[in-house]
């Protein structure tokens, strides 16, 4: 059996240059890994794919992220082997923290020792590219700038963050935001380069300063209730704050552990899911 930790992540830019003709759109992205994770057990089984799951409603079949990455291995690699996947999910899926994503990235790592294919990381990520731009972040982990779907990516330095995450119990599907931003496109005013140094400086007020997403606004307009999440971290002490990818959580960058605390303290007794979280470096994820 395996055991293997899966992060979330937040977006702290995220610019949308353009809709390509392929429907997607063309980003450029930075995203980071943080210490909320969910966990997973993988343990071979004499065949086919088997998966539950503690989170309720989420699927535990095709519609999976998690069984399709298993598929996915177990159909490129030519291997008749089968596995028993156990999900605990922390995670909120739908959230635009990456949950699914980094789940089948952990799958793919995982079944990789448990069936001893030895698959390179550039076979990882091939496969991981297939399944999801997010996914391929996740086998990299750490701080990196995404280009093209968000796949194309490059390593960034990582900054020592506390970060608040709220989440107002909404699941927000990612194409219909998308969707809904192509007919009323916004943008933010920040550079990448404002964000890319201010990670080389590792400042939080720095790179609080240069938080952009363009589906902010989006998200804000389709959930009402991400808005206020919004305000009430700053209205806390964040010293800046964001939805984070489509949403529908929303983060804040916080001074220290302390202020993260209470910050999360004061969500959760108003009845709303929190968290708070820290920075992870790529050698500290997965």
């Amino acid at each position: 059996m395996i055991r293997m930790v899966a992060p979330a992540k937040v977006n702290l830019f995220l610019a949308i240059q353009c809709r390509r003709a392929d429907g997607f759109h063309e980003l450029e992205t930075v995203f980071q890994a943080i210490d909320l994770a969910d966990v997973i057990e993988l343990e071979t089984s004499p065949e086919g794919i088997h998966m539950t799951s503690d989170w309720p409603g989420l699927p535990a079949g095709k519609g999976n992220l998690c069984w399709r990455a298993a598929a996915l291995l177990a159909e490129s690699a030519g291997t008749s082997k089968g596995v028993e996947i156990r999900l605990n999910k922390k995670i909120p899926p739908g959230a635009g923290l990456g949950g699914g994503s980094s789940d089948a990235a952990a799958v793919l790592l995982g079944l990789n020792r448990l069936w001893e294919l030895h698959l390179s990381p550039e076979e990882l990520q091939t496969r991981a590219a297939s399944l999801g731009a997010d996914v391929s972040f996740f086998l990299q982990g750490g701080t990196a700038l995404g280009k093209g779907r968000g796949e194309v990516l490059s390593a960034l330095p990582t900054p020592h963050l506390w970060f608040v995450i709220g989440w107002p119990g909404v699941t927000l599907s990612t194409s219909a935001v998308y969707q809904d931003w192509d007919k009323q496109p916004s943008a933010g005013n920040t550079k990448l380069s404002e964000m890319l140094s201010a990670l080389e400086a590792t400042e939080a007020s720095g790179i609080a300063a240069a938080l952009r997403n363009d589906l902010e606004d989006t998200t804000l307009r389709l959930c009402p209730a991400c808005a206020e999440l919004k305000s009430t971290l700053l209205e806390r002490g964040c010293s800046g704050a964001l939805v984070s990818g489509s949403g529908a959580a929303v983060f804040g960058i916080a001074r220290d552990k302390e202020l993260a605390d209470e910050v999360t303290a004061a969500l959760s007794r108003r009845g709303l899911w929190a968290r708070s979280a820290s920075s992870l470096s790529s050698s500290e994820t997965l």
